[in-house]
C-alpha cells in the first residue's frame, strides 16, 4: 500500500507470489497474523489451515473512501478473522458496531519505539 517502506524491522521475510502460496504454506505454522490495509490478505489467509488474526490499524471504513470494495473487504477480514488486534479502544468498538464482530479482541496500542523518540527539544515558541 505504502511504496518505500522498508522490510529492515525484519529477521526473515517470505515474499509471496500468490494467496495460493500462503495457503500452502500455512500448514508449517501455528497462525497467520496479516495486517490491514489492504485488508485482501487477511481476506485470502481465510481460506488457510492456520488461524487467522486480523491486525488492524486503522479502520479504512471511518476515512472518506469512495471505493466500496475496501469497506467489503475490511469487512470480511474482520468478521472471518480467528482473532483480532486493534491500536485503540475506539477501533474496536468500531468495528463492533460496523461489523457484529466476535471475540476473541485484543487492543495493543501502536506506540512509537524508543529509538524513534526525539532527544533534542527545541524550547516553545
Amino acid at each position: 500500500m505504502y511504496p518505500g517502506l522498508s522490510d529492515k524491522a525484519y529477521d526473515e521475510c517470505i515474499r509471496l507470489n500468490s494467496y495460493r502460496q500462503l495457503w500452502d504454506i500455512s500448514s508449517h505454522f501455528d497462525v497467520v497474523h496479516c495486517h490491514n490495509e489492504s485488508d485482501t490478505l487477511s481476506v485470502a489467509a481465510l481460506a488457510c489451515s492456520a488461524p487467522v488474526v486480523h491486525d488492524t490499524h486503522d479502520l479504512n471504513s471511518l476515512r472518506d473512501y469512495e471505493d466500496p470494495a475496501l469497506s467489503y473487504y475490511e469487512g470480511v477480514a474482520n468478521r472471518g478473522a480467528n482473532g483480532r488486534v486493534y491500536s485503540t479502544p475506539n477501533q474496536l468498538e468500531e468495528a463492533k458496531k460496523l461489523y457484529d464482530i466476535g471475540e476473541p479482541n485484543i487492543v495493543f496500542y501502536n506506540y512509537a519505539s524508543e529509538s524513534h523518540l526525539t532527544k533534542r527539544f527545541l524550547p516553545k515558541l
